[in-house]
């Protein structure tokens, strides 16, 4: 029987980048064209959210000379909410933005991608890229790092296994993803016609003030009904480890996964303690709940 063995992902696969474009390349129309949001939105079975294009042209040149994305290669956000990874399968042509996303790519007939996707997605996995991060204030996850990880490799037929196994679940969980996605598009255009038409039940019969409103509604200031960040932790009692969840991890109606640290290497904006029920949203850069 063939022991498993740790192998550097470098020696496995190519690990690389894109190729740099620039501002002046985007397009209203053409080739979709990804950072790390548009990944971390995938990877949660989202769509993707604010739609980036360059042109057909650039893309076709970019593919001739230095190649592109193609099935079975995986993408890993490396900046901000670091180490989601993603598995390029028969989709659509894209391309994606170099720094944000790291490219594993070329990987040996020893691997099997979707094994390596799942390693990656792991706990161990994700430990594993922590530990290889860089930098102090803004941890950043860099080719040579990622080259440097040893993953669990098992012989090729255990791992195609294991990858057949898991992709039932991961069939599954997109099916139920879908299904709640299509539940939140039936909540929202019920609160529309509620509370922006005014539409609510047995709303015939009750009259409209001069304000606008229905009788017996009133607007009031949010501060008057909840506390708004004031619910911070105390410099006195300080936990050892805290879960952060940065801004770039906020979207519509959830976050991606919070990033695990010992609360003394914890960006200085790390103050707010969050509880059950509280609603966090992002005040700079994309204005998302």
């Amino acid at each position: 029987m063939q022991e498993w063995e740790k192998k550097l992902i470098g020696e496995i696969a190519k690990v690389t980048s894109s190729k740099r474009i620039f501002l002046s390349d985007y397009v209203e129309e053409g080739v979709p064209f990804w950072r790390s949001k548009e990944v971390i939105e995938q990877y949660h079975g989202k769509n993707v959210s604010t739609e980036l294009f360059i042109a057909f042209d650039k893309y076709e040149e970019i593919k001739n000379k230095f190649g592109v994305p193609r099935p079975g290669d995986i993408l890993l956000t490396s900046v901000g909410t670091i180490g989601v990874p993603y598995l390029v399968r028969n989709e659509s042509p894209f391309y994606f933005k170099d720094g944000n996303l790291t490219w594993i790519k070329d990987i040996h007939s020893e691997a099997e991608p979707y094994y390596i996707y799942l390693w990656l997605s792991s706990d161990i996995g994700q430990k594993e890229i922590q530990n290889n991060l860089i930098g102090s204030s803004q941890k950043a996850l860099t080719i040579d790092s990622l080259k440097k990880i040893k993953i669990v490799l098992p012989p090729l037929p255990t791992q195609q296994k294991i990858a057949s196994i898991l992709s039932a679940y991961d069939d599954l969980i997109e099916n139920n993803l879908k299904r709640i996605k299509l539940l939140e598009e039936m909540a929202q255009i019920t609160y529309e016609e509620w509370f922006v038409r005014m539409r609510f039940p047995g709303y015939e019969s009750v009259p409209i003030e001069t304000t606008g409103l229905p009788e017996g509604w009133e607007v009031k200031a949010i501060s008057t009904i909840c506390d708004v960040n004031k619910t911070s932790i105390s410099t006195r009692n300080t936990p050892e480890k805290i879960r952060y969840i940065d801004i770039s991890s906020a979207e519509t109606g959830s976050y991606s996964a919070p990033l695990e640290m010992a609360f003394s290497e914890a960006p200085s904006r790390a103050r707010r303690r969050l509880a059950f029920g509280d609603t966090i949203f992002s005040t700079v850069r994309p204005n998302r709940r």
